[in-house]
């Protein structure tokens, strides 16, 4: 398990920047003037909000076990329970400038330390520094896309991936807070426990 490195009292900081980014957010819808828009870009989803929460319970009864070491699976009947949620928030600078900002809240426990077993049952403990559930950031990066070709395509809005047209050709960017998983080894299958499998990965 790792560290996120949180102050001694985060709750207040991030719900601040949560509460004053949602707030920027709503502010800033397109306005539509007199004349139809002529640039096929205008109609892009300027900003987005998404949200999820995650809960996932783990038990298995008590089984005999002829050796235990401090890393093997807790012979004894467990039961654990773990929350992750997450807010998701995007806005569309300019064309192809784009911001993201995630705060997300992570607590709960898995099988005996999360130990024991070689794919753990539960992909979403490792998200988890304590019982409790603790705010942090999980993500916030801004995206730089430059077009190379004439070609566009239509992507459907998402968490972190903002509605609208974009070049197919393209150079992208990325700078800031962020997992590379978010940008690689994006398996159709087993990449995220919050939508595929839950075993780690």
């Amino acid at each position: 398990m790792y560290k996120t490195g949180l102050p001694q009292n985060p709750i207040w900081t991030i719900a601040s920047f949560t509460a004053g980014a949602l707030a920027f957010l709503l502010l800033c819808q397109p306005v539509a003037g007199q004349d139809p828009p002529t640039d096929k870009t205008d109609d892009k989803e300027r900003w987005s909000v998404h949200f999820q929460a995650t809960a996932v319970s783990d038990a298995h009864g008590s089984f005999a076990a002829l050796y235990s070491g401090v890393n093997s699976l807790d012979p004894h009947s467990e039961f654990k329970v773990s929350l992750t949620s997450t807010f998701s928030l995007g806005l569309r600078i300019r064309k192809g400038l784009e911001i993201y900002v995630d705060p997300e809240i992570a607590g709960g426990e898995g099988f005996s330390n999360v130990t024991g077993t070689a794919g753990f049952s539960n992909g979403e403990i490792t998200r988890v520094t304590g019982a409790t559930p603790k705010p942090y950031l999980a993500r916030a990066f801004i995206r730089q896309t430059r077009a190379l070709g004439d070609a566009v395509e239509q992507v459907e809005g998402d968490a972190n991936q903002l509605a609208g047209r974009q070049p197919v050709s393209r150079l992208t960017l990325t700078f800031g807070k962020m997992s590379a998983t978010d940008i690689f080894d994006t398996n159709t299958y087993s990449h995220d426990p919050r939508g595929q499998f839950l075993n780690w990965r």
